[in-house]
């Protein structure tokens, strides 16, 4: 039986922690939404709605809390079931997050800075790229594809908690007021270098014999 290393422990639970922030964000939004009734859509370019901003937060939290179970290859080999279920539930969650987060993003234009703007789009289009080559590779039983281009889906997706731990301290060293450049620069730098952290990553793997028993066991 596979053993969970110390460093896997440690990894799934930093990537729990990263969780946290959406899964609060995305809780107060819909407790806010329900004490003011207030579910609508106003299409304000300036201010957000409520509802797919949720939306957003509760499917990005899913998507990240369910990912950080699959990076414990242990627990992965010996629940080969929940590992296929859960992989359909966070790619749903992947997807719904995804185009929430290009709808807040083209809707509400205002909120976001010219290059934010752009970092934002690119985010939500490659979460949902990567997600759909990743369900097509596991259909091909290509299982080293579909794991890495997994990684990279949520690579994409992290930011949506750990930002919160990067612009928190910068905005009491710093303050908000006058601040903006940085902040949407630090925001949109935050995709490419957890992008690239991942192929890192995956570089220095070694294909080990869990994905190789897998290959037969994997069906989606």
């Amino acid at each position: 039986m596979e053993r969970i290393s110390m460093s896997g422990r440690a990894l799934a639970v930093a990537l729990f922690i990263v969780c946290l922030p959406p899964a609060a964000f995305g809780s107060f939004s819909v407790f806010t939404m329900a004490v003011e009734n207030n579910w609508g859509l106003t299409f304000a370019p300036d201010a957000v709605d409520h509802l797919p901003l949720a939306i957003h937060a509760v499917c990005s939290a899913l998507f990240l809390c369910l990912g950080a179970l699959q990076v414990l290859p242990g627990f992965r080999s010996r629940h080969m079931r929940w590992h296929r279920r859960a992989g359909r539930v966070a790619f749903v969650a992947g997807l719904i997050g995804a185009a929430s987060g290009l709808w807040l993003t083209l809707v509400h234009t205002g909120i976001s800075g010219p290059i934010h703007f752009w970092g934002r789009i690119f985010a939500s289009a490659f979460w949902i790229l990567a997600l759909a080559i990743a369900i097509r590779a596991i259909a091909k039983r290509d299982i080293l594809n579909h794991q890495r281009w997994v990684i990279r889906a949520y690579a994409i997706a992290v930011p949506a908690g750990s930002l919160v731990f990067v612009l928190l301290p910068l905005a009491l060293i710093f303050g908000e007021d006058g601040n903006d450049l940085m902040f949407e620069v630090v925001q949109t730098a935050a995709w490419p270098i957890h992008l690239a952290a991942a192929e890192w990553i995956m570089r220095r793997r070694k294909p080990t014999n869990t994905t190789t028993r897998n290959k037969k066991e994997v069906m989606i």
